[in-house]
This record gives C-alpha cells, sequence and structure tokens, in this order.
C-alpha cells in the first residue's frame, strides 16, 4: 500500500518539532499563569493591609468620640491599642470644630494617617 501524504514518507519526521512546539507552548502557558498569581497574592495582602487600616481609623475615630462625648478626655493626644495595630489621635481645635489627625500602625508596620473634623457643641 502506498503512502498518499508526503510528510509521512519523508524523513525530516513531523513528530519531534510538533511536540517542541506544543511543550513550549505549555511552559509559556505555566509560567504566565504562575506570574499572574503571584501578582494575585500581592495584591491580596495589600488589599488586606488597606482593609485593616481603614477598621483601624473607624475603630479609633469611634473610640475617640464616644470618650469625647462622655467627657472621659479633653483635647489631648489619645492612644488606643487594638487587636489589628494602634491608633493616635491628635485633636486640635480651631473655633467650633474639632480637627483630628488619626495616625495609624498595623501589626504589619503599614503606617497611615487621616484627617476628620468634628463639629464641637458647647453648653452654652
Amino acid at each position: 500500500m502506498k503512502k498518499l501524504l508526503r510528510f509521512m514518507t519523508s524523513e525530516t519526521g513531523i513528530i519531534l518539532p510538533s511536540v517542541l512546539f506544543l511543550t513550549a507552548f505549555v511552559l509559556i502557558n505555566f509560567t504566565s499563569n504562575l506570574t499572574a498569581y503571584q501578582h494575585d497574592l500581592k495584591i491580596t495582602s495589600s488589599l488586606i493591609e488597606q482593609v485593616n487600616a481603614q477598621t483601624l481609623y473607624q475603630m479609633g475615630y469611634t473610640s475617640y468620640k464616644n470618650d469625647y462625648l462622655s467627657n472621659t478626655i479633653v483635647e489631648e493626644n489619645t492612644e488606643y491599642q487594638f487587636p489589628n495595630g494602634k491608633v493616635v489621635v491628635h485633636p486640635t481645635l480651631m473655633e467650633d470644630f474639632l480637627h483630628l489627625t488619626i495616625n495609624i500602625q498595623t501589626h504589619r508596620n503599614y503606617k497611615g494617617s487621616f484627617q476628620k473634623s468634628m463639629k464641637v457643641y458647647s453648653d452654652e
């Protein structure tokens, strides 16, 4: 029986180039997926750290506001320790507003500073 296809009778071969091409394609695909996965891990870690920082900010602001309203503290620097990290509140009184500078530090050494203003109501 005669073979009709030229590549089947040629001695140059077709199997080796196709296997090399397939292997290169699989390795490139695997490498790019691995790089994308590592990048996603870094992004997720950063996002978790930002959420922790925002949580500390909210907890610190709420704690300071509750302490201020209950007259536990008067306009002075206040430090709070939370499970996620540390919050330091620096108040500055200007006319009838209390400007707060809230410095946070998480346990993974992420540091941030936030500004917030509160309206101060006098008893007059």
